[in-house]
This record gives C-alpha cells, sequence and structure tokens, in this order.
C-alpha cells in the first residue's frame, strides 16, 4: 500500500502534545509508540493529496481504557470530522478517518483530543488515553470509504 505520509514514532514528526515514545522489544524488533494525554490536545501534520480525498489510518496498541473512545474527538484543520475504530489484537484498535483534498499543498493540522481525563493506574501519574503505534495516509479505495460511510451513518 502506498502511503502519502506515514508516522512511525520512533522518529520526531510534526505535532505536538504527546508524551516521549516509549518501546518493547518484540521479535520483529523494537516497537516504538507514543502515549496521547486526556484532557488535552495532541495535534499532528499530515500531508495529503490534491487529486483525491485520502484516509489516515490509526494504528493504537493499548488504550487506557475502553471507554476513552467515547470521548474521543478528532478534527482537521479544525473541523470536527467523522471517525470509525475497528478492534484489533489485545486493546488496541485502528481509527480511520477522512482527510480532504488540498488544492494548495499544505499540511492538514489533524487533533486528537479525549475530552475526560483518565489516569493510568498505579505508579504511572500521567493523565493517558491511546498509545499510538502508526498514523498512515492513502488515497482513498472505493471499499474503504463505503465502509467508512456506512460506519458514520
Amino acid at each position: 500500500m502506498e502511503h502519502i505520509d506515514l508516522i512511525k514514532f520512533d522518529k520526531s514528526f510534526h505535532g505536538s502534545g504527546w508524551y516521549d515514545p516509549e518501546h518493547y522489544s518484540s521479535e520483529n524488533g523494537d516497537v516504538f509508540y507514543r502515549w496521547m494525554a486526556s484532557g488535552e490536545d495532541c495535534s499532528v501534520s499530515l500531508l495529503s493529496n490534491n487529486e483525491s480525498c485520502c484516509i489516515v489510518y490509526c494504528d493504537v496498541m493499548s488504550m487506557v481504557s475502553s471507554e476513552v473512545l467515547e470521548y474521543l474527538e478528532i478534527h482537521v484543520d479544525g473541523q470536527a470530522v467523522i471517525w470509525s475504530a475497528n478492534g484489533q489484537d489485545g486493546n488496541g484498535v485502528r481509527l480511520q478517518f477522512l482527510l480532504p483534498v488540498k488544492t494548495d499543498l499544505q499540511a492538514c493540522e489533524v487533533t486528537f483530543r479525549v475530552t475526560k481525563s483518565f489516569k493510568a493506574g498505579g505508579q504511572d501519574l500521567r493523565h493517558l488515553s491511546f498509545a499510538f503505534r502508526e498514523i498512515s495516509v492513502t488515497r482513498v479505495r472505493f471499499e474503504a470509504l463505503m465502509e467508512l460511510l456506512e460506519v458514520g451513518c
């Protein structure tokens, strides 16, 4: 699958509000991720294209609680977007939403916000919501668009 933009959290990226990268070792090498705070904005700049809509896939490897999905808001360039979530292995989900066509070739500013505060628990005093592993942007395939529209309607 050809990515227009791909953010892996082992490298720096254009955005703000994220906790420092963390990682764990797997049989396929180190897996990096970043926690998103709850109760605060976390943003990332994503490239779109000027020919067609794009779809954003956010691979979330863990959530502090399944309840955080109820409080998630996603905005693109200040406008609320319809998003959907599909369960993945363990405590993960894949979030998906559309990016608009950008005729000016400027990056889209995507803001994630969980409006309720959740504490990590135990000795970890941070206010957490989602642990993002990867964010990718691809051109919309017709099947993916129909799936997203069915979930959003």
